[in-house]
């Protein structure tokens, strides 16, 4: 399907690839007059404190100008803005087994919808799959054609936004700082101090560390900021997912730093509805389920609980498990959400092996010395119940490896701070580091249908045979002790002697000592008589 599709769109192909070329011989020229403008300005002084370059020699500015508007042409031009429109078409597209858990998941969300559409349809299950696959193989054939028209371009803007950086930190002077912008790319170029550097940083949304480099260094850097994802030669599902514009940093000498970049994003929570948790009186674990879809392998998965009034619980315990619902034994990672973090945990990726539908359990603990409350003219009274909105999130930060042409997500650090509204990453790179984030609020529903998945001898056979052959020592435990016990009682009493009589009103206490040890038997034995009154 598609190389017809190709076939069919042939012309357009021939176009793009044309004008590709056609953008390259440009950039190739505009690189050869700039050089040339390099070489007029070396042999020129700087002047003045408003402008970078020899106020005579305007072929610099000029020339960096034009290139920074053809390659925003080549951006907006060949690089699509729409392609998380099709992300979701590279997880159902993989095969009809992931369709059908995508049908599955969609089914659990839209719960009211779904049970009517079927009920309404003339679709099997089978054909319903079926049609979904075949309606996401489309959608992905649209993802690779635009992957198709943008490859080619992607690879020529980034060596051109390289080139052009490192053009123009060889002749930055020290103390100044100069900025290219144009819709789509923004190009800013500083030369000074390390300290200087950090200082400046602190108050914008991206802030560097050069670590134990002294402050007094003189670094020059070049941070290039794309509203598009050129990167899209990587054929995963992570260049699919990235929503975040791209960071690009070069530096003029090998330099190891730390950025810290600040992604602004939206959590309204107008759109999230409250839960009114109920518990499943027959579930053991005492949990609130709900289920969500993880789309990529190496995202964080984030769980921002807000309660409503009054707010009675202190903590809650996340338990996730994939494709199963978790229960107190069994759970693939575990988080707790408190106050401290306001009220938000994340599950970083290395605990999740495995995209789809995900379950998690909610284990609420109340705050001490709570009692009933009232939600929607209704009495409850147990504060555990306390209705809530849930958010889940998947979100990454990934860098760029231009050895493998791939995203990876395993050289930098997450966090999300939902009051804020914004991702943080935390990302380390030498001499050069290109990086951008995903974020998804993923739709989650409360699941009420897992009585029978819960507390099962099935399912918690090993623990529910110790629990009772515990049970069963302790008992046998118990009755011989008492036995011992009634012994004991024995052997410390005094015993009358068989010929006593019962008008005797003298008594003797014989006492015999036979030893301590064991064996005692074989001692002699030795008799003290004691008494009174004769």
């Amino acid at each position: 399907m598609l190389s017809k599709l190709q076939e069919t769109n042939s012309s357009t192909f021939a176009w793009v690839e044309t004008t590709s070329n056609a953008f390259g011989n440009v950039l190739n020229s505009c690189f050869r007059c700039i050089e040339t403008a390099y070489c007029l300005f070396h042999k020129s002084h700087y002047e003045g404190e408003d402008s970078i370059f020899h106020s005579s020699s305007t072929a610099i500015e000029q020339t960096t100008t034009g290139l920074i508007n053809l390659m925003n042409s080549l951006v907006v031009n060949t690089v699509p803005d729409d392609i998380l429109n099709t992300s979701d078409a590279t997880i159902a597209s993989s095969s009809t087994a992931s369709s059908r858990l995508y049908v599955e998941y969609l089914f659990h969300v839209n719960v009211d919808q779904a049970y009517e559409y079927a009920e309404n349809s003339t679709l099997t299950p089978e054909e319903r799959v079926g049609m979904f696959y075949m309606r996401a193989r489309i959608s992905q054939i649209e993802l690779e054609k635009k992957r198709k028209v943008s490859e080619q371009s992607g690879r020529d803007l980034n060596d051109a936004i390289e080139s052009l950086a490192t053009s123009l930190l060889s002749v930055e002077c020290n103390g100044c700082s100069r900025s290219y912008s144009k819709d789509s790319i923004v190009l800013h170029i500083q030369s000074d101090t390390v300290e200087a550097i950090y200082n400046t940083s602190l108050d914008s949304n991206l802030t560097l560390n050069f670590g134990d480099i002294p402050k007094d260094t003189v670094v020059k850097l070049a941070t290039t900021e794309l509203d598009r994802n050129i990167y899209l030669y990587d054929h995963s599902t992570t260049a699919a997912l990235i929503t975040s514009p791209v960071q690009k940093i070069l530096a003029d000498k090998t330099s190891i730093f730390v950025v810290t970049i600040k992604q602004p994003v939206t959590t309204d929570f107008s759109d999230v509805k409250v839960t009114v948790p109920t518990f499943i009186s027959e579930d053991a674990s005492g949990f609130f389920y709900h289920t969500f879809l993880y789309r990529n392998l190496g995202d964080y998965a984030c769980f921002h609980i807000v309660q409503v009034h009054p707010r009675l619980n202190e903590k809650y315990d996340v338990y996730l498990r994939v494709a199963d619902f978790p229960t107190i034994f069994q759970y693939d990672a575990i988080a707790e959400v408190t106050i401290n973090r306001d009220y938000m945990a994340c599950i970083p990726p290395q605990k999740i092996n495995s995209v789809g539908i995900i379950h998690i359990g909610l284990k609420p603990t109340p705050t001490p010395s709570t009692g009933p409350f009232t939600y929607n003219n209704e009495t409850y009274t147990d504060p555990r119940l306390n209705p809530y909105r849930l958010m889940v999130i998947s979100s990454s930060c990934n860098t760029w490896n231009e050895g493998t042409e791939k995203w990876r997500s395993d050289s930098c650090l997450m966090d999300w701070y939902p009051n804020k509204g914004e991702v943080s990453c935390e990302c380390s790179g030498e001499n050069g580091l290109t990086f951008a984030n995903s974020f998804y609020v993923a739709p989650n529903t409360i699941d009420f249908s897992t009585v029978f998945l819960k507390f099962s001898p099935k399912d918690q056979a090993a623990v529910l045979a110790i629990f009772i052959l515990v049970i069963v020592l302790y008992v046998i435990l118990m009755i011989w002790g008492r036995h011992q016990d009634k012994k004991d009682i024995v052997k410390w009493g005094v015993t009358p002697l068989i010929d006593n009589f019962v008008d005797d009103t003298y008594y003797y206490l014989i006492t015999v000592y036979t030893g301590m040890r064991r064996g005692g038997w074989h001692s002699v034995s030795g008799q003290i008589y004691s008494g009174w009154g004769g």
